[in-house]
């Protein structure tokens, strides 16, 4: 393998997801292919005791890259003096700290964790230890479990109990217990393992597969120059993800930072200072996945603040707006199409949650539209629709509502239901994905999970989709919530939320930015997922290469 390599590509090579696993993994199994240090022709073949069963010789067709002539392909049981697993019958714990119990908990990837450990009477130890009594020099492989395949090598003298999900593996003296370590915990062997596994209520591993596991054994001497080289290029791994951890702990704090002045700026001249650094670094605050999101996040708290469009004196003053909303919800109201219902006085607001530009205000959200809770029909109601009208569900609120592919209403069903007009604004109000936001661009129905918000002027729906996804209404709408078995929060207390309202003219300017900003991300998270891919082709080229020059 040629460290020179990884050194010249790190900064792209770091990017791919799986990097350091990818590395770590390449590198245990040229170990176990022979291929990682050059074989000595004086020194003596891999060789087994002729009492021994099931030796083989590795053959071309099942080793891709075949291994060195003085290398045997050994089944486990061969090479080892004994393979057994713990107890079958969970032992009697105690209170007392006698003799500890091991599970598949204790054993960690290299090394074993007495901190979180049950503990048994030496009297019990002593009778399980006349079944396995595990001593410096064993390896224990996790069997039962998830974690089925994870290994460590004992390396000092302490009495333990092993139970039934964990095995024991002592090797005998021509297999170096490090280098059968680390062709256990190489991808080849791991991918037998899993093979062999028995799934049914938990993965299982029984002894009969654990001793068919085959094993590339080179000459002795050969394992421990493997070891040794393995040991050095690990060490390599450990400062790239030194390095890579280093460098995202750097973008985080960028991204922390920028986002934590935006929500605590003592005024409005710092809070634009910082969203203007943010609009205009966004491929800097933009490196992984869960940036973007934050970025989305972030345009959309910027856009109910009135700091991703300037303001314009020419437009028409948001309390003027508001007037005419009124006259609309009259209007409305005298045609029995809302309910007629006077303004929520604001002097009844607490405390704003944010200062606004000067022409904006704010009001209730029921003073934006009509606010309703679905209802469910009964069962008999609800088709497969054509032109029937669709029938919302909290899991249907994702991405934007436009793939009505599911169940509908009949026209008996709407009627037992509640019509919700399109350009309507729908929030799920209980449950865990209380909070989750989307418009809808037709009538629908839905259930009883859902409230909505119809505005008055149809014009005025996007921006109250931002205003209700933007954290200071998504956090109020948790403070507001009653916390039983399900967060839920009432029709009631939604409606009367504050919001914010700025001009029309400002608000339509603000739904084209943020369109624009939104596309923006779109295209920095194609790029990332390109650039990651980039990465991962990059990676898989040096280890290619590496594999090549080592051949």
């Amino acid at each position: 393998m040629n460290p020179e390599l990884l050194r010249l590509h790190f900064d792209r090579i770091s990017d791919a997801p799986d990097a350091i696993p990818r590395l770590r993994g390449f590198i245990l199994d040229l170990a176990v292919l022979g291929k990682l240090v050059e074989q000595d022709p004086n020194e003596e073949p891999a060789s087994v005791d002729s009492g021994r069963s099931g030796t083989e010789r590795q053959s071309h067709d099942t080793q891709p890259h075949g291994i060195p002539d003085s290398w045997r392909l050994l089944n486990l049981r061969s090479i080892s003096d004994q393979i057994t697993d713990g107890e079958h019958a969970t032992p009697q714990r105690i209170q007392e700290q006698q003799v500890p119990l091991v599970t598949a908990k204790n054993v960690r990837d290299g090394f074993m964790d007495f901190s979180n450990t049950d503990w048994v009477s030496l009297e019990t130890a002593t009778k399980a230890w006349g079944r396995c009594h595990p001593s410096v020099g064993d390896i224990l492989l996790v069997c039962v479990g998830a974690t089925t395949g994870r290994l460590c090598v004992l390396r000092d003298a302490r009495d333990m109990v092993l139970v039934r999900s964990v095995a024991l593996i002592r090797p005998t003296s021509i297999i170096n217990v490090d280098y059968l370590a680390l062709a256990l915990r190489s991808p080849m062997a791991q991918s037998q393992i899993w093979k062999k596994v028995k799934v049914s209520a938990q993965p299982c591993l029984y002894i009969n597969r654990i001793n068919s596991l085959l094993i590339p054994v080179p000459p002795i001497f050969e394992q421990s120059r493997i070891v040794a080289k393995v040991k050095e290029l690990m060490g390599l791994c450990d400062q790239v993800e030194t390095a890579q951890h280093e460098r995202e702990i750097r973008r985080d704090r960028l991204v922390l930072a920028s986002h934590y002045n935006l929500n605590n700026s003592a005024n409005a001249e710092a809070f634009r200072r910082y969203a203007n650094f943010n609009i205009n670094h966004l491929s800097a605050v933009t490196t992984r996945p869960e940036h973007i999101k934050q970025l989305r996040q972030t345009i959309l708290n910027l856009a109910v603040r009135g700091q991703v469009v300037p303001q314009d004196p020419a437009d028409e003053p948001a309390p003027e707006l508001f007037k005419r909303i009124q006259t609309e919800r009259a209007k409305l109201a005298k045609e029995g199409k809302s309910r007629r219902q006077e303004p929520l006085p604001l002097s009844r607001f607490d405390e704003p949650p944010f200062e606004l530009p000067k022409q904006w205000m704010w009001f209730r959200l029921a003073d934006a539209g009509l606010t309703q809770t679905g209802t469910t029909p009964p069962s008999n109601n609800v088709e497969y629709f054509g032109d029937y009208i669709p029938f919302i569900r909290p899991a249907d609120l994702t991405g934007t509502i436009t793939n009505y592919s599911g169940n509908g209403l009949s026209t008996q069903g709407v009627e037992y239901s509640r019509l919700i007009a399109k350009n309507s604004v729908l929030m799920v109000c209980i449950g865990s994905s209380i909070g989750k936001v989307n418009l809808t661009d037709r009538n629908v129905c839905c259930n009883q999970q859902i409230n909505t918000l119809t505005p008055y002027l149809e014009s005025t729906s996007r921006f109250m989709s931002f205003a209700m996804k933007a954290d200071y209404f998504q956090k109020l709408v948790l403070a507001n919530a009653g916390m039983g078995t399900l967060p839920i929060i009432s029709k009631g207390k939604w409606e009367i939320l504050p919001v914010p309202l700025p001009p029309l003219a400002e608000q339509q300017r603000i739904v084209a930015r943020v369109d624009e900003l939104i596309v923006l991300c779109d295209r920095l998270e194609t790029q990332l997922t390109t650039a990651q891919a980039e990465s991962r082709q990059l990676l898989e080229a040096v280890l290619h290469q590496s594999l090549a020059e080592a051949s």
